[in-house]
């Protein structure tokens, strides 16, 4: 996934996109600048990568409740503090995990869980990112980033994350292109073809330019990459419910 910093800046300023180059997608993708993502972990399940997570706060890690849901906590582990799943960073046993109440696994509504983690010690490559409590817009740039399958159909997660700036859509314009309503508490956006998060991004941060979380990406477009809209959670919504959990922010 990714754009390079100078269309990032580009795109703060005129809101325009113009993707042309081939390089640019999820599918193969850009890897991210060391230590640029520092909220970004890696949720294990049993060892193996299973989805992205942010952190919150120094035991609190945001994710995706279809990610946890119905899963152990002794079977999930945090990554946190690196780039590659190879290696650096240090691993936090999950201690707890809340999924929303509401969260319907079927349509994937509320979509969203927190997770209490043994104590990460921050340092310049592992922080907190502060969560977004005013509505994403319409056309507004947000990167996400993660460590999904790279290629459609899948074969492997990429060692490095990876990153891709996108555009939020006109929910109603999104509906129509997936042939469905978009539930409240979510938000679109529309990828290039050949870009987009894939199986592996899913509870991943959402990055708005102002350094703080937007959204939870949900990827479950299938094959990935294909020039439809992605669906993600949008983070405002459910800030207080976040907070409630974990009295944190």
């Amino acid at each position: 996934m990714g754009r390079s910093l100078i269309l990032f800046s580009l795109l703060c300023f005129s809101g325009l996109v113009v993707a042309t180059s081939k390089e640019i997608r999820i599918v193969g993708g850009k890897d991210a600048a060391d230590g640029a993502y520092p909220h970004q972990v890696s949720l294990l399940k049993r060892g193996d990568h299973s989805c992205g997570g942010s952190i919150i706060h120094s035991e609190w890690v945001v994710t995706a409740a279809s990610c946890v849901h119905q899963q152990p906590e002794s079977s999930l582990t945090v990554l946190a503090g690196t780039n590659r799943l190879s290696g650096g960073g240090t691993l936090h046993r999950v201690l707890a995990s809340y999924v929303h109440p509401k969260y319907n696994p079927d349509t994937y509504d509320n979509n969203v869980a927190v997770l209490r983690v043994q104590l990460i010690n921050f340092n310049p490559k592992t922080r907190k990112i502060e969560l977004e409590r005013s509505p994403v817009s319409e056309n507004e740039f947000l990167m996400v980033t993660g460590w999904g399958f790279t290629s459609s159909p899948p074969t492997s997660n990429p060692d490095n994350l990876k990153e891709l700036g996108l555009l939020t859509l006109n929910t109603k314009v999104c509906s129509s292109l997936l042939n469905r309503p978009i539930p409240p508490g979510q938000f679109c956006t529309l990828p290039s073809f050949g870009e987009g998060t894939c199986a592996g991004d899913t509870g991943g941060p959402l990055t708005n330019p102002y350094r703080r979380l937007a959204g939870v990406a949900q990827a479950f477009n299938y094959p990935c990459g294909v020039g439809l809209p992605d669906v993600h959670l949008e983070i405002s919504n459910y800030y207080q419910w976040i907070n409630d959990q974990c009295n944190c922010l």
